[in-house]
């Protein structure tokens, strides 16, 4: 049963977190560069590879670090533009209520909807989660790499939270 978890975790692993983030790394280098598709795969896969084995687990923690701080400001200044383009909140959700009269700022959407019923979110959501946070390789080795328990702990919390 081990073995079975071992080869379904490793597959699922590389069918859509590692294709997906190198799917999207290739579309942004070759639209910034001109490169096809292959080589800005090779490009990232060997420059990845080799801060990761030349920095260690540090390089990697410190480019998470990094990448999280990117997000959250670049997050915040999307909203930004959408605020100062639609006027204020209400006229943003008025404005993605209009588009096909979608509910994009509800979480728990009627069970008719045809893209994201609620039942999707709750049962799809208790089940992968406890996956996800805590046998998933990216998150195990955080936690395991941390100076002590407490700290793997708050980590995970503090991850928990900004998701």
């Amino acid at each position: 049963c081990r073995s079975i978890l071992v080869c379904l975790s490793l597959l699922l692993y590389v069918f859509t977190k590692v294709s997906v983030t190198l799917y999207a790394g290739q579309l942004i280098m070759s639209e910034l560069s001109n490169f096809n598709g292959l080589l800005s795969i090779l490009i990232l896969v060997v420059g990845t590879a080799v801060y990761t084995v030349m920095g260690g687990l540090g390089a990697v923690v410190y480019t998470e670090a990094l990448q999280t701080i990117v997000l959250i400001v670049g997050g915040f200044v999307v909203l930004g533009f959408a605020l100062k383009n639609t006027g204020n909140i209400d006229e943003l959700r008025n404005y993605f209520k209009d588009q096909n009269n979608r509910q994009y700022f509800h979480l728990f959407r009627p069970i008719d909807d045809h893209d994201y019923p609620w039942t999707g979110f709750v049962f799809g959501f208790y089940s992968v989660a406890p996956w996800y946070w805590g046998i998933d390789q990216v998150i195990v080795q955080r936690a395991m790499a941390a100076k002590d328990i407490l700290h793997g702990q708050y980590g995970t919390v503090v991850a928990a939270f900004l998701k």
